[in-house]
């Protein structure tokens, strides 16, 4: 979540930074203090009810899976109780897992030409210009 913060957050002083670069210069009246709202303080952002009830939600969650964890599912698991999930996929490893050494076999034979390769750079080359 954080990065999709910062991303986006950084995106927006990108977008901003090159519209203001692009505005015409315009004398503006000068601004007072008070018009701007002022950046609510670290006590403030605590006494929010919504700020507190995230904090309180993480934590929350945090020690009850930690609890899930160490007193009902590890014991389970330790006593034989329960069992890991398996998934038998049969088939479809099968395809992927016979008939040569997989890996080698990519490498070995090309699956697009060089030919192809050129024609499909000159249409979209073509196709920008």
């Amino acid at each position: 979540m954080m990065d999709y913060e910062n991303c986006y957050r950084w995106i927006t002083y990108k977008k901003k930074a090159k519209y203001e670069a692009a505005k015409p210069k315009v004398a503006t009246p000068a601004k007072s203090a008070s018009s701007e709202p002022a950046e609510p303080s670290l006590m403030e952002q605590f006494a929010d009810p919504g700020v507190i009830g995230v904090y309180a939600f993480w934590i929350t969650a945090g020690v009850g899976f930690s609890l899930f964890k160490n007193q009902i599912a590890e014991p389970k698991f330790a006593s034989g109780e329960w069992e890991d999930i398996h998934f038998d996929l049969g088939e479809i490893m099968s395809k992927f897992t016979s008939g040569g050494s997989g890996a080698a076999d990519v490498i070995a034979a090309p699956a697009v030409s060089a030919e192809v390769v050129q024609s499909t750079v000159d249409t979209v080359t073509g196709a920008l210009n």
